[in-house]
């Protein structure tokens, strides 16, 4: 999976091979495939029954790694199979948190119309806002969307404000 040999990762399934079987920082095969976007590998996982919502040892989804990579067609292929849109990592970061910091704009767009909590803050007061708003990059592919659907801005425990 974590190459994205879907065909291997079908015949190593049909072998029997452990699905959710996990290496020594807790990864899954569909967390390797979510993060490499391999997204044929990732609903080959799927479809024979792979956690969608496993954490790694960070608290980390699947979901997590395919947005903060623009890894849409992963992510929409989590999203249809019941990922949690706001799971939080062990430092309270979603999905929502880690698209808008990348500026990953079909990402952010994805989990807001599945009803990502976008005034969600991670532990240290950072918001999908926030993020989108530290750097050039991110504002221009995503501030439009997420101010659009922003209800409150609250002032991080980090630094500044978003704007």
């Amino acid at each position: 999976a974590q190459s994205g040999h879907d065909l291997c990762a079908r015949a190593l399934i049909e072998a029997g091979a452990k699905i959710d079987a996990v290496e020594n920082k807790q990864w899954t095969a569909l967390m390797f495939a979510a993060q490499g976007s391999h997204d044929l590998c990732a609903r080959a996982l799927l479809e024979a029954g792979a956690k969608v919502d496993a954490q790694n040892n960070a608290g980390v989804t699947s979901l997590m790694l395919a947005c903060a990579g623009n890894h849409e067609l992963c992510a929409r292929a989590l999203l249809e199979k019941g990922a949690k849109v706001d799971a939080t990592s062990n430092e309270g970061v979603t999905s929502l948190i880690k698209a808008c910091e990348n500026g990953h704009e079909l990402c952010a767009r994805a989990l807001l119309e599945m009803g990502a909590d976008k005034d969600k803050a991670s532990e240290d007061g950072r918001t999908a806002l926030f993020m989108a708003s530290m750097n050039g990059l991110a504002l221009r592919n995503v501030s439009r969307p997420c101010l659009r659907q922003a209800q409150t801005i609250p002032r991080p425990q980090c630094v500044g404000t978003p704007l």
